[in-house]
């Protein structure tokens, strides 16, 4: 065990402290009392960090300069309005009272996957409330039938305080969790043994609570929502077997190396988009899958099936979900797809709606730098026979909306990491 004379060791103790009271948090969200009694915790907890690092000020070499000089973290701090009231809310909670929160409920109509076009309306929560009574105020916006028949309803319970009326509570925790986390990375002369044994990073447990928090019903028939999906699992023993039979079965093995052109994005997606097109001709489908690409070196495989045009909207938020969870910075995404020219006075009509309809075989491909890869190869039935043409690429993605879910978690992603600049 670490010495708790190493500078840095207790501060790190009550930093996972407030971890555990965080998670506790949330699995209590819908317990008023057992919630409160949580965040009460968690911020006492996130408090004790820096006074965990003043303790220990003597076996810190130049802390004044490092920790309270004018350009250093407790400046930070103070310039940090989420951090500053953190501090306040502490004092609040030990000398005074408990904060007061606020329960709402954000009801967003999703039948877009652009944040700027998704309807939103918020009230004050209550149990009472219906779906019906929800779509009944969509309905007064004007939002047109159109929209409505696509489109899922996604009802969240939101806790917030009057500070931040726009922030979810827990998200704010997150924020201090994150900013002390980054103090203790910057900790001279702490053991490497603290670095080594912690992730310093949010933790998964801690990442996009939205979905636990959240409800979708589908507009058109008033039933919750299940998307079917499946992570695959590459590590089992299964899928090292399911490995070697899809080789023999659509022939892999003659299948050309992976390329290495210095493009590591549209290698990949080249590389993977010639196995779909086997796949295709051999299966005479393809199922709608998603990698995943981490910075350490890992692949995670995610396979959704979508049973109409809604789930469309609900999955890519799904994939944004994993994207964050799994801190993927590139992914590739490959499916089939109806392809139709869409009237311009058509505008919610979709390819699949068209009589004269055609299909492709598409891959989109995009990491978190911008770059981004659109295949598209249209592909006719004779018979028993996939025929494939040629395949047409794009390198934007700038026309391509369904990516937007994705884009917008690696803004928030990216904005993460400068948390405590």
């Amino acid at each position: 065990m670490e010495n708790v004379k190493t500078p840095g060791y207790t501060a790190c103790n009550r930093l996972f402290d407030a971890q555990t009271h965080w998670v506790r948090a949330l699995e209590s969200y819908f317990s008023p009392d057992d919630f409160r009694i949580e965040i009460n915790a968690c911020i006492q907890a996130l408090r004790n960090v820096t006074f965990a690092l003043q303790a220990d000020k003597s076996l810190i070499p130049n802390f004044e300069q490092w920790y309270e000089g004018s350009e250093e973290w407790q400046s930070k701090m103070r310039a940090d309005e989420i951090m500053k009231w953190s501090v306040n809310a502490r004092n609040k909670i030990v000398k005074a009272k408990d904060l007061e929160l606020h329960s709402k409920l954000r009801a967003s109509l999703v039948g877009s996957y652009l944040d700027s076009e998704i309807p939103i309306f918020q009230s004050d929560y209550s149990p009472q409330i219906s779906s019906n009574v929800i779509l009944a105020e969509f309905r007064k916006k004007g939002i047109s039938a159109d929209y409505m028949k696509h489109a899922q309803l996604r009802i969240e319970r939101r806790w917030v305080i009057k500070d931040f009326p726009k922030t979810e509570f827990l998200k704010l925790l997150s924020h201090c969790w994150i900013f002390l986390s980054r103090i203790l990375q910057d900790l001279p002369n702490a053991s490497p043994h603290l670095s080594l044994e912690r992730d310093w990073d949010l933790p998964p447990c801690m990442l996009d609570n939205d979905e636990f928090r959240s409800c979708w019903i589908k507009v058109s028939t008033g039933q919750v929502s299940i998307l079917n999906s499946r992570t695959v699992d590459l590590s089992s023993e299964h899928s090292r077997k399911q490995k070697v039979e899809s080789a023999k079965r659509y022939g892999l093995d003659t299948l050309l190396s992976f390329k290495n052109t210095g493009n590591e994005l549209y290698d990949r997606a080249k590389y993977f988009f010639e196995i779909a097109k086997k796949m295709l001709k051999t299966d005479k489908h393809h199922v709608f899958i998603v990698f995943l690409f981490t910075r350490n070196k890992e692949v995670a495989i995610l396979e959704l099936q979508p049973e109409e045009r809604s789930d469309k909207y609900r999955m890519w938020h799904k994939i944004a979900s994993e994207v964050k969870l799994k801190k993927a910075y590139s992914i590739i995404c490959i499916s089939e797809a109806w392809t139709a020219t869409i009237p311009i006075d058509q505008p919610f009509q979709h390819a699949a709606e068209v009589p004269n309809r055609g299909e492709a075989l598409k891959l989109i491909a995009a990491s978190e730098d911008g770059a981004g890869i659109r295949f598209v190869a249209p592909f006719t039935r004779s018979g028993k026979e996939i025929i494939i043409h040629e395949t047409q690429e794009e390198y934007s993605l700038d026309s391509v909306n369904v990516i937007a879910p994705v884009l917008a978690a690696w803004k928030e992603m990216a904005e993460t990491r400068k948390i405590g600049d």
